[in-house]
């Protein structure tokens, strides 16, 4: 958040010297452009102020991001890998292990294997074995008997665990408040996961109901040769 609003900052500011000198190269008038500098100056005042005050609110942790976040509220600015990440380290156990996009890299010319990424292990989390199993224990849950008991039903190879989300856009009184993401994330199978998913579906509305159907295609991709078939099909 500091990253975007410093970002935010220079732009600012930037438009405003452009401005300046634009005002600048029109007049000769010494009191003119002392005007139109002091303006400038009050004006780029004014903008730090009101940075300064954004990034004391905005980039700092306050108690009430605490409660919200315990309750799946708040916000939050999570990258599609980051959210897949997340569930495969729960998967994993804990392992926080490195993403990669590309398997390797191969020179067509001679054939050689040019770049070859292997699996690298981050940090272990520190979270208690109980704890983590509960985790799992809860995302299976919500494939059995909750949120997502639905898509997974014509399935009967399925085990895993899943979690749906409705990411509201906008805070109540703003446009946005009554549009929502579809947000899932699950990892499969349950006692010896191979894979995670995380996807979320721009004014999907619910997580069921929009980014789980994707994952139960992928699923059903990734495990077809292990016979992995949906009975409504």
């Amino acid at each position: 958040m500091g990253t975007l609003l410093k970002r935010g900052l220079d732009d600012k500011l930037q438009q405003l010297q452009h401005r300046t000198a634009a005002r600048l190269a029109k007049t000769t008038s010494d009191s003119e452009r002392k005007q139109i500098q002091a303006a400038a100056d009050a004006e780029k005042k004014q903008d730090l102020s009101q940075f300064q005050n954004s990034y004391n609110w905005d980039a700092t942790w306050h108690p009430f991001d605490t409660y919200n976040s315990s309750i799946g509220q708040g916000d939050n600015k999570y990258t599609i890998l980051q959210l897949a990440n997340y569930v495969a380290t729960i998967a994993n156990g804990g392992r926080h292990m490195k993403p990669f996009l590309v398997d390797q890299v191969v020179d067509t010319t001679s054939g050689k294997v040019v770049l070859q990424n292997k699996p690298t292990e981050l940090n272990q989390v520190s979270i208690s074995p109980q704890n983590l199993d509960a985790i799992k224990q809860a995302m299976r849950a919500v494939v059995t008997d909750g949120t997502a008991a639905g898509i997974f039903s014509d399935i009967p190879q399925f085990s895993g665990g899943a979690k749906t989300g409705t990411a509201q856009q906008g805070s109540k009184g703003t446009a946005l408040a009554n549009a929502y993401n579809g947000t899932f994330v699950a990892f499969a199978p349950y006692d010896n996961p191979q894979i995670a998913f995380a996807g979320v579906i721009e004014n999907g509305q619910s997580g069921g109901g929009s980014a789980g159907l994707v994952a139960k295609a992928a699923f059903l991709q990734y495990f077809k040769n292990q016979g992995w078939t949906s009975t409504s099909h």
